[in-house]
């Protein structure tokens, strides 16, 4: 078994242009199919894209590179399991087809993959594993283990139980959420298109195609004008929005032809084809922890406001949220829930991980820390918030 830390001990090489790609050489790779990519029309399955996927997958497993995998599918199967002419709308019917899809999905790669001597093996997930640490922290335990086995991890989201409130959304977010997790080197969206175009072409046409992208600005995302792949739920729009939070997380991103034969292996070797965005680097000093406060999907359960002080202590000082510079608080929440921490004029600062319950800081407010165990019956912390999980939001701020 592979010493798991091997997989993620390499610090990232810095993406200047599509020739730093074969530098990079990703020590991990986050890699989504979206449903227009692994279906060659309604209910029936791409087996040329899985085969190179596959072989692409395994050739990098040979070279002690590991590949997450986010594949679509799952109703898409299930209507050709019972061979439906088109995809239902209504949510229980989606819901059963993804119960009846996903099993041949998971086959069909498993084959893909045992030509290769490979296995797979099945991650469902929902929103609550990305909202709660312990959750959070057991899916980044599962991944390294099976990676440290040479396993490849199919993840997908539980579409037959979740309900609205519980989804992620569409995979390209699910995908999004997976690679900040796990700190990913390359997150790849395999689509049925040739990357990122100023205007769609026509059938025919070649079209102004995007090579390297700096930065998602708002005038790259109208680019996508809004169109969706017929078999699924994503698009264009889907994928630029994950793609921004990705680049702002630190991990470059790209945009590939998912139909085109070798062209993963191309593009990864520095080759032509996709679209390369190039990561901000603004997160890269981020740990783990800091990581999941600024990108995973919390609903912050409070909010502190904060004396000017305090404010410049956290932004130019890089201090802890201490008790002393702490003016109000709102919201019922407990200890290790995440808050925000507003300025005295009302502005987003910061967000993190409190060391105490809203009914301790209503006590602590604007007091100083030795006087906390005489107020409370204990001085478990010294900080509200400490700095190690604390991530700057505002301006002037690391998120």
């Amino acid at each position: 078994m592979e010493n798991v830390n091997q997989v993620f001990s390499k610090s990232p090489v810095p993406l200047r242009s599509r020739a730093d790609l074969a530098a990079l050489d990703p020590r991990l790779c986050v890699l989504k199919l979206g449903s227009a990519v692994v279906t060659t029309g309604v209910g029936r399955l791409d087996r040329a894209v899985l085969d190179d996927v596959a072989a692409f997958v395994s050739e990098r497993l040979g070279r002690g590179r590991s590949t997450l995998i986010v594949s679509s599918g799952a109703v898409a199967s299930g209507i050709g399991e019972l061979g439906l002419k088109e995809r239902p709308k209504q949510l229980p019917e989606l819901q059963a087809l993804a119960a009846i899809g996903q099993s041949r999905l998971m086959a069909e790669w498993g084959e893909a993959f045992a030509r290769h001597d490979r296995h797979v093996a099945q991650v469902l997930v929902s929103a609550d594993d990305f909202r709660d640490r312990r959750r959070y922290l057991n899916m980044r335990y599962t991944f390294e283990t099976l990676f440290g086995l040479g396993v490849v991890p199919i993840v997908n989201e539980n579409d037959t139980v979740n309900v609205e409130e519980l989804r992620v959304g569409e995979n390209d977010g699910l995908a999004l959420l997976v690679a900040i997790k796990m700190m990913a080197d390359a997150l790849i969206f395999l689509t049925n298109v040739g990357g990122l175009y100023r205007s769609m072409p026509r059938a025919g046409e070649t079209g102004e195609h995007l090579d390297v992208v700096e930065r998602v600005t708002p005038e790259i995302e109208a680019l996508a004008a809004n169109e969706k792949s017929v078999p699924g739920v994503g698009g264009m729009a889907s994928k630029l929005r994950a793609t921004r939070e990705a680049t702002r997380a630190g991990i470059p991103t790209i945009i590939a032809p998912g139909k085109e034969p070798g062209a993963l292996r191309r593009i990864l070797a520095g080759g032509p084809g996709g679209t390369l965005f190039l990561a901000s680097g603004g997160a890269a000093r981020l740990s783990r922890r800091q990581r999941f406060i600024a990108f995973s999907r919390l609903t912050p359960r409070g909010r502190v406001w904060i004396d000017d002080g305090a404010a410049r202590a956290l932004i130019a000082g890089k201090k802890s949220l201490l008790p002393a510079g702490v003016k109000r608080t709102e919201g019922a929440y407990e200890r290790q829930m995440v808050i925000d921490v507003l300025d005295s004029r009302g502005r987003l600062v910061a967000r993190g991980l409190t060391n105490y319950a809203s009914d301790e800081v209503a006590a602590l407010l604007g007091r100083k820390t030795g006087e906390i165990e005489s107020i409370l019956g204990t001085r478990d912390y010294d900080e509200i918030i400490h700095r190690d999980n604390l991530v700057m939001i505002g301006e002037g701020g690391e998120g």
